[in-house]
């Protein structure tokens, strides 16, 4: 409603009619925009979850790696002479950086959840070493990281 003068300097009451093409939205179309919304939002939530566990993974395989790098370098480190002669399969034991500092190797960080296995194959002039590193991740299911290397006589 509006209030205009008359000419009389009485003020009256009209009624506005709305126009055709008045701007603004109507109830209905923000209804359907929140619906939109949050359909698109819920889309998100569930990219988010899956982009988590990608990163965990990749998180655990880089660690396996590391492990099996440190010990096939340790392995090319002793040379030949100090593999065993015959063939064999063991579970080494590994250590970590010192992280707090303390001038040691730290205990296994990542909670005992990843095993090792060294099997090791000797040739008439090389022994090869294959590391193989498991672990099991939230949901259940077994990851193996496996590197190999060749040790020659020198």
């Amino acid at each position: 409603m509006m209030l205009s003068s008359t000419a009389a300097g009485r003020f009256v009451c009209k009624r506005r009619i709305p126009e055709v093409n008045e701007k603004g939205f109507t109830l209905i179309e923000l209804l359907v925009t929140v619906t939109v919304l949050s359909f698109g939002l819920l889309g998100l939530a569930g990219l988010q979850a899956q982009m988590i566990s990608s990163n965990a993974f990749s998180r655990d395989i880089t660690i396996a790696t590391s492990i099996g790098e440190d010990l096939i370098e340790q392995s090319i480190a002793s040379g030949y002479n100090g593999l065993p002669s015959n063939d064999w399969k063991d579970t080494p034991s590994y250590t970590f950086l010192d992280l707090d500092g303390d001038g040691a190797a730290d205990d296994d960080p990542y909670g005992g959840r990843f095993t090792v296995t060294r099997t090791g194959t000797v040739y008439s002039s090389f022994k090869e070493v294959v590391i193989t590193v498991s672990w099991t991740d939230a949901a259940g299911s077994t990851h193996t990281v496996k590197l190999d290397t060749n040790v020659g006589k020198i």
